[in-house]
């Protein structure tokens, strides 16, 4: 059903989710500005950096449809495939952290918090962000040589 997303109980409430990608993204980079507009669109934005068109969309459950039957993962919206069709038209390469990647990074086995669990999600999480600049720009002419830490 619309909306519906299938997140359950697993998917992060979508404000926590925008933080703690926004708290990831600053160690990563500190450029990504957060809630910028595209000036020629007027869309809001997730997170930005202007100087290389770059944008991020935290994708939280709301902007997915569950397929029927369950089995398939969530699909996302016809609002948010135009958004993202848009933003790219003006310009923009955008890069998507849907909330089912960034939920298997805190599903970790309990026993991680025994041995350094933070920090290992927290490299887990780092990889989402990486896997989804790698998509929106492969080549990594927007991202240029930058040091990804």
């Amino acid at each position: 059903a619309p909306g519906s997303g299938g997140g359950g109980a697993a998917a992060p409430a979508t404000a926590h989710f925008e933080a703690d990608v926004a708290s990831v993204l600053a160690r990563l980079h500190p450029k990504f500005t957060r809630g910028a507009r595209c000036e020629r669109t007027g869309l809001a934005m997730g997170f930005a950096w202007r100087e290389r068109r770059i944008c991020i969309e935290a994708d939280g459950p709301l902007r997915f449809l569950q397929p029927a039957g369950g089995g398939s993962p969530p699909v996302p919206d016809g609002r948010t495939l135009l958004k993202r069709r848009l933003l790219r038209a003006a310009g923009w390469k955008v890069a998507c952290v849907p909330f089912f990647h960034w939920a298997r990074c805190e599903d970790a086995p309990r026993d991680y918090v025994v041995r350094g669990g933070r920090e290992r999600s927290l490299e887990e999480k780092k990889k989402v962000i990486r896997a989804a600049l790698k998509l929106a720009d492969p080549n990594g002419e927007a991202l240029g040589t930058h040091a990804w830490r």
